[in-house]
């Protein structure tokens, strides 16, 4: 029979690198040929071997820990992204949104830099500090960005 520290070493030798197993995962993994022991009955040696995986485990979280951003860009990116999903469903109802017909009879994109213009301009002024006006802003600047590339 295998020692427990042998026996721990194979199992997180097994373990994809993506995502590291806690030592209680790589226990319970490891359980098939034996009872596992609790920790203040381990031998000296697998003491060590699991505080010496917790260390390495809360290295690797460190190292892809994403702090949180200064300006609470996420946050916005998120409600970006809920306003540009609810404007496929919310907006005037017809097969063709009245934005793609502008711009396929338009040779500019000023139709999309007015109506940046507009929102970022309106913001404070309607409702408050509306951020829903930033993120219409932000998606006709994206518009932009699409139709500028055809």
């Amino acid at each position: 029979m295998k020692k427990p520290i042998e026996e721990l070493s194979n199992v997180l030798a097994n373990i994809p690198t993506e995502k590291p197993m806690t030592t209680d995962a790589a226990y319970e993994r490891m359980r098939g040929g034996f009872t596992a022991i609790a920790l203040d009955d381990a031998p000296k040696d697998v003491k060590y071997a699991k505080k010496t995986i917790e260390m390495d485990v809360d290295k690797v979280e460190e190292a892809h820990k994403v702090d949180k951003y200064k300006y609470d860009e996420d946050q916005f990116v998120m409600g970006l992204k809920e306003h540009v999903d609810s404007t496929y469903s919310s907006h005037y109802g017809g097969t063709v949104q009245p934005v793609e017909f502008i711009m396929s009879n338009s040779e500019t994109l000023d139709y999309l830099k007015g109506n940046v213009v507009k929102y970022v301009y309106r913001y404070g002024k309607k409702n408050g500090s509306n951020v829903q006006d930033l993120y219409k802003a932000v998606h006709f600047i994206m518009m932009m960005a699409k139709y500028s590339k055809e």
